[in-house]
């Protein structure tokens, strides 16, 4: 038996994970469509700390070119009391050791440079589209809902959609081949 890659994955959530998702996807030659509860003009708030390692995949995805100079660059974060004195050093990037120095980014910078790139690369991503439900799955599809009573169907549906995800209730849902 052997692997055939999937027509089409749905992915629900814009967020870091789903928009690099889809562009991992994209190098593989797998199509995907992105699915976001906001409107395209929200703002996502603060800051990350990017470790080499998400670095790493950045740079991978064509993403790090774009956001590197739009950050603040370090090795260690520094912990201190309410004294001023340092409690503990942890060593969070190293560019010798690690190829990349850590970076801190605004995340909506981080977002709009990925968003950019999908768009470059004709990967949709549908605004104010709330996933609902599954409807049904098979070997081949999963159907599902949105919120506005349209539905969808895809390969793969992978929920991309935070900590409160809407798609976490069926991940016991299971596809048997037959």
């Amino acid at each position: 038996m052997g692997f055939y890659p999937p027509k089409h994955v749905a992915i629900i959530g814009a967020g870091f994970s789903g928009l690099s998702l889809a562009l991992a996807l994209h190098k593989v030659n797998i199509p995907s469509t992105i699915y976001k509860v906001r409107s395209a003009d929200f703002v996502q708030e603060g800051a990350v700390m990017l470790s080499p390692n998400t670095l790493r995949v950045l740079d991978r995805l064509g993403g790090y070119e774009r956001i590197r100079d739009k950050g603040y660059h370090f090795n260690n974060l520094t912990f201190k009391n309410d004294q001023n004195t340092t409690t503990a050093i942890y060593y969070f990037g190293h560019e010798e050791l690690y190829g990349y120095k850590a970076l801190r980014v605004y995340r909506q910078i981080l977002i709009d440079e990925l968003k950019a790139i999908l768009s470059e690369c004709g990967i949709e991503v549908k605004h104010n589209t709330k996933f609902s439900h599954i409807i049904s799955e098979s070997p081949k599809a999963v159907d599902f809902a949105f919120a506005d009573g349209t539905t969808s169907s895809t390969s793969i549906l992978i929920g991309a959609d935070g900590i409160h995800s809407t798609v976490l209730k069926y991940k016991y849902l299971t596809i048997s081949p037959k």
